[in-house]
Order: C-alpha cells, then sequence, then structure tokens
C-alpha cells in the first residue's frame, strides 16, 4: 500500500483519458459518475484502479482505469475481476463539468 491515498489529481488524468476515448460525448454519452480509488495488484503490478460509469445511448456501461503514478497503464470496459459493480459512485464532474452530468444511475446489482 503507498504511504499516501491517491493523488488529488487523478480525476483529471482520468477526466483527459476519457476525452480522448469518447469524443463525442455530448452525442449520446452522459451521467458521468466516478468511485473512489483503489489500490489494486494486477498483472502489471500495483496500480490504483478507479471504475466510471455512464450511459452509452440510454445504456448503462462501466469503463476500468488503472494509474501507476501520472500515467493510465490499462483501461477497458469493466470486467467482474474489476469489481466495479459493488462500488459506491459520485457525479464525475471533472470529466462533465459541474452541471453536465443528468442525474446519478442506479445501482448496478
Amino acid at each position: 500500500m503507498p504511504a499516501a491515498g491517491p493523488d488529488p489529481g487523478y480525476n483529471a488524468l482520468v477526466a483527459r483519458h476519457l476525452s480522448g476515448l469518447f469524443k463525442e460525448k455530448a452525442a449520446g454519452y452522459n451521467a458521468f459518475e466516478i468511485s473512489d480509488y483503489r489500490w489494486m495488484r494486477t498483472i502489471k503490478g500495483w496500480n490504483w484502479l478507479t471504475c466510471v460509469r455512464f450511459l452509452d445511448q440510454g445504456h448503462p456501461r462501466i469503463y476500468a482505469v488503472y494509474i501507476r503514478g501520472h500515467d493510465v497503464v490499462d483501461s477497458h470496459y469493466a470486467v467482474v475481476t474489476d469489481g466495479c459493480g459493488t462500488l459506491n459512485y459520485l457525479p464525475f464532474d471533472a470529466f462533465t463539468g459541474a452541471n453536465g452530468s443528468s442525474g446519478g444511475l442506479a445501482p448496478v446489482h
């Protein structure tokens, strides 16, 4: 476990990363929420994991983002082993802007 928690700038890092992936977030993507960061061991070593859930054309999706240092080292649509379905989420204002979210999503489980 690292001596300190996740870097406070990680939300901005994740927002920049997702902006490159979801270029047309205004057209069909909305209700972005982010989970707390968890310290996880993966095949690539120890990394911080956060999950971002959102609606894609009205369909719920979850995206997992792994960070080491100041770099995103892996990201993908979440699978069961990421554990994203059991996490708590808050509005992801760093990505959507304070007024860009259309409300929260129902729990996945």
